[in-house]
């Protein structure tokens, strides 16, 4: 009946019917209310009348009250936390608003650019195609009233049309054109126009994350407010032109009309402007060139959008509509986008651009694929053409299809100066764009071998210590036992490249013969854990596998890390880590890496020792299988290596200037064919380049630079206070002692004046001598010790006890040398008997030059670094205006 009474009276449009609802629904509650149960009966007899009183019930206008106040309150405090939101927005965008002049710079569409030492330019990154233009330039000159006017051109009026038709009435922010994007995605189901003006759009582009936040979308707005209130409308509308994707790497107006008209975008026709301002809706969705249907409609609706804004008349909206051309225009563009693609710009030094990019991303983080950056590095133009023409005309010799890599590293600032990492780079068919210099990882071969020796030597071995060249056989990580030594027993035999042996061998002429079996029981002598130390702390960072072979070269590293670690030697003992990088900028100039400055390099190997593989690493090229790199009048260390079935051959060398690698082999590891050696493929490689340019390198810093430099009086201090601590003393080559004037093969060496000289001059070819039969037969000197026990620093007066066993008489004095006439004379007189001696008579005719590189050594000569100098050379004049080394040793060559 409540009910009933309802809807009459909500039918029969009453004025009263807010008092006929309340009696409704009174009535109606009263109704359903259970009855009160009846009073007693009173004492008249006569029955009391049951009385019904309803339940309370709230009218359905207290509900509505209620509710409303309830939704003010809920919306209130939504007020309040969105402005507390808005007001912690606002308060991170000082940081980045400031700076909203940057919009407007030109070098946000300058590509990334990387430049050679001399400033020269390597190479462009245009990933992204970038080309500024002024608004002015999309305007064009209109009469209005007699007077000449800047409009907006097409593509101005096309872009506002369809993207902002009020954006020089808003500020910023249109609240109308937000609901009628709300209103056009609600009846179409989807979203098919946006909301955000112009100003917010640019403000999305270029402060803000593509993430779709409520944060994100409170930040556009409030960043949109400032920018109206910054900058003028015409310089809003001009950083928008020229930021806005187009697609097909195109940003910006200017790029898009050369993309795809070739054309600037001033003159772009009515349709054409009308295409590229449909575009930034969805550039993947409506690339012209692959889905021109889609390009095609979107085309229509900003051509409509025009003619209702009054962009356009009525006709030139139908001639635009009919124009077929440009559907021609597009496939011809597109033609010629694809030859471009096709033919790879070419950079200047391809192989080290390729590096820089990959060392950049890894080191730093930095991606040249972004606009910007410019990029300073160490490569040399002139190293660098002198190493790509050499390496074109050695590898060429030995066949079409061999590869080879070059790289060249200045020793004490750890900078790449050159680097050659294949054939032709831009050459697919030869896998042309893998950096075999960086990438490619191959045996080393032979050139492994210093490391092995360089442990040796800070284990507190000399060159001359004798290890006997016989049968060899390994089981596990030891020599083989005598129930082993044979293949079928599990031990592996070590054998030489000559299939021959040679008994007793100094550990100088080992080296120099790149003996495997010696090579190979040092290594087990020293440690094979302490030898992979050492070669990482020298520079090699790829894994070694820690077997015996790894004498021989069999784990793999590149020629990049390999050159680096072969640095310390030439730097005796001091390592400066590879770096392609002096300064990296942004497009404002400000700094982001900055390698230009003093160098700290960290002493990785002993002095005594490095000056140990010093000498025996020239020895190697003097005398030894580095013979074919000698240049006349330049003094060179380095080592040769062939791998197994002459697969790969490498020479590893270096100057004190430039430490330089050199690398051939396939692709495909196979054999190289009869007579490929390191010595003799890659050698003559190494020698013409460093023949090249070491002159050009020594030119950089002259000798008078560093004699005028204000430390130069300390650096002389220095080098003759380290002089003085060393001696040159001439060693036989055969017995590894004091050579006598009857000794037929010698060599010079330097030893610490404290100590660690051989004390006894060469038996064999003395007053007493002892035929190598009897060596080759008899007991062997005590210092060889094979494998007994931890390596230490021996005597070197080839006795454990004070006295040979040399078919004679010759007394040993354990503090003194026994001169050539027998008798006891001191260490040092006799090392200044033999240096003057070596002064008086000179074999070579020639003086090696002195060091002219970049870089000086400690002045304390223990602080374990070394500062680079950017103001000139190495040499140094002593007081006796002599010249000498860095490290102040004589430095004369003796090619015996």
């Amino acid at each position: 009946m409540g009910m009933c009474a309802f809807l009459h009276a909500l039918l029969s449009g009453e004025q009263n019917c807010r008092g006929k609802l309340a009696s409704a629904f009174s009535f109606s509650i009263m109704a359903r209310s259970a009855p009160i149960a009846p009073t007693p009966v009173a004492a008249s007899g006569k029955s009391a009348v049951p009385i019904q009183v309803p339940r309370f019930r709230h009218t359905f206008w207290w509900y509505l009250k209620w509710f409303f106040i309830a939704l003010q309150a809920v919306v209130f405090c939504a007020l309040i936390v969105l402005a507390t939101a808005a007001k912690g927005i606002y308060d991170e965008l000082p940081s980045v608003v400031p700076d909203l002049r940057l919009l407007l710079a030109k070098d946000r569409a300058a590509p990334s650019r990387v430049y050679a030492s001399d400033g020269s330019l390597l190479a462009e990154f245009k990933t992204q195609d970038r080309r500024w233009i002024s608004i002015d330039d999309l305007k064009v000159s209109k009469t209005v009233n007699g007077r000449i006017t800047q409009v907006p051109g097409r593509l101005i009026s096309a872009t506002l049309s369809v993207e902002d038709a009020r954006f020089y009435t808003h500020p910023g922010i249109d609240a109308k054109r937000i609901a009628g994007a709300f209103l056009a995605n609600y009846k179409a189901g989807g979203t098919v126009q946006g909301g955000s003006t112009i100003t917010e759009q640019l403000a999305k582009n270029v402060y803000l994350s593509r993430a779709r936040t409520t944060k994100r979308r409170l930040s556009t707005a409030l960043i949109a407010l400032q920018l109206e209130r910054k900058l003028s409308k015409d310089e809003i509308l001009e950083a928008y032109l020229n930021d806005i994707p187009y697609g097909n790497r195109a940003y910006g107006c200017e790029a898009a009309a050369q993309t795809y008209f070739g054309k600037r975008a001033r003159d772009l026709s009515i349709s054409e402007a009308a295409l590229l301002a449909g575009l930034p809706q969805s550039p993947s969705n409506l690339n012209p060139w692959r889905h021109f249907d889609r390009a095609k409609r979107r085309q229509r609706i900003v051509l409509h959008e025009m003619l209702q804004n009054s962009r356009i008349t009525y006709t030139q909206y139908l001639e635009a509509i009919k124009d077929t051309s440009i559907e021609d225009e597009l496939k011809a563009s597109r033609e010629r986008d694809r030859l471009e693609r096709s033919s790879p710009t070419h950079w200047k030094s391809p192989y080290f651009v390729s590096y820089v990019r990959q060392y950049l991303k890894k080191q730093y983080g930095y991606n040249l694929d972004e606009p910007g950056l410019i990029v300073r590095t160490s490569l040399d133009p002139k190293l660098q053409a002198i190493a790509e023409n050499v390496m074109e005309r050695e590898v060429g010799r030995h066949g079409a299809t061999l590869q080879g890599a070059l790289v060249s590293i200045d020793p004490w600032t750890g900078q790449i100066v050159a680097m050659v990492g294949g054939r032709d780079y831009y050459n697919t068919r030869m896998n042309g764009q893998f950096n075999r210099a960086a990438q490619g990882k191959r045996q080393p071969g032979s050139t492994m071998k210093p490391y092995i020796y360089a442990t040796a030597m800070e284990a507190g071995l000399t060159p001359d210590t004798v290890m006997t060249d016989s049968a060899l056989f390994v089981y596990g990580n030891s020599e083989a036992s005598p129930g082993r030594r044979s293949r079928r027993r599990g031990g592996h035999e070590i054998r030489n490249y000559t299939r021959s042996h040679s008994g007793p061998m100094a550990l100088r002429s080992a080296l120099a013969t790149s003996n495997n079996v010696i090579a190979t029981r040092l290594l087990l002598r020293v440690g094979i854990q302490n030898a992979i130390q050492k070669a990482h702390l020298m520079g090699i960072q790829s894994s070694l596998v820690p077997v015996p072979t790894l004498a021989l070269g069999t784990s793999e590293v590149s020629l990049l890390e390999h050159v680096s670690a072969y640095g310390v030697f030439a730097t005796k003992g001091l390592r400066a880590e590879a770096t392609p990088i002096l300064k990296v900028e942004n497009g404002a100039g400000e700094v982001l890496v900055d390698q230009s400055g003093p160098v700290r390099a960290a002493r990785v190997l002993s002095q005594n020792a490095a000056n140990e593989m010093y000498s025996m690493l020239r020895y190697n090229v003097t005398n030894g299988t580095g013979r074919p790199v000698q240049i006349p009048g330049v003094e060179l260390i380095g080592k040769t290596g062939t791998t197994s079935s002459n697969k790969d051959v490498w020479f590893m060398g270096a100057s004190p200037q430039l430490v330089t690698g050199v690398w051939m082999g396939y692709d495909t590891p196979k054999a190289l064919g009869y007579g490929s050696a390191g010595g003799k493929w890659c050698g003559p490689a190494f020698r013409e380049f460093m023949r090249q340019s070491l002159p050009i390198w020594s030119a950089r810093r002259p000798v008078e630079k560093l004699v005028e430099d204000a430390r130069a009086t300390a650096q002389r201090r220095f080098v003759a206070q380290q002089y003085k601590q060393y001696i040159n003393v001439r060693i036989c080559n055969e017995s590894g002692l004091l050579a006598t004037r009857e000794c037929p093969d010698t060599h010079k060496e330097v030893f610490s004046a404290a100590g660690g000289a051989p004390t006894q001059y060469c038996p064999i070819h003395g007053r007493n001598p002892v035929t190598p039969r009897s060596l080759s037969q008899g007991q062997e000197p005590a210092r060889e010790d094979d494998l007994g026990g931890a390596p230490v620093r021996r005597s070197r007066d080839n006795s454990s006890d004070g006295s040979t066993d040399t078919g004679g008489s010759v007394g040993s004095v354990p503090n003194g040398i026994v001169g050539e006439d027998g008798q006891s004379e001191d260490p040092r007189a006799a090392a200044r008997r033999e240096y003057q001696r070596d002064q008086n008579t000179d074999d070579t005719g020639g003086t090696v030059p002195a060091y002219e590189g970049d870089g000086v050594l400690p002045l304390d000569g223990n602080s374990g670094t070394a500062r680079r100098s950017n103001d000139g050379g190495g040499q140094v004049l002593p007081d006796n205006g002599t010249p000498q080394t860095l490290d102040g040793f004589d430095n004369t060559a003796r090619n015996q």
